[in-house]
């Protein structure tokens, strides 16, 4: 349970995040290439605060 935010980021930024998330559950010789095809034009950041 919480609340979630949804933040249109800049595209530059999406990819941060995409790339650093990657990189936590697919290792970091994929990060780039996974990063890079999750972070296309109107890709959003949806950020959660978690309330319990």
């Amino acid at each position: 349970m919480g609340i979630a935010k949804i933040l249109p980021y800049k595209q530059k930024e999406v990819l941060r995040w995409a790339t650093k998330i990657t990189e936590r559950y697919m290792g970091k010789s994929k990060a780039q290439e996974y990063g890079k095809r999750n972070s296309g034009e109107g890709e959003v950041i949806v950020r959660i605060t978690p309330k319990r």
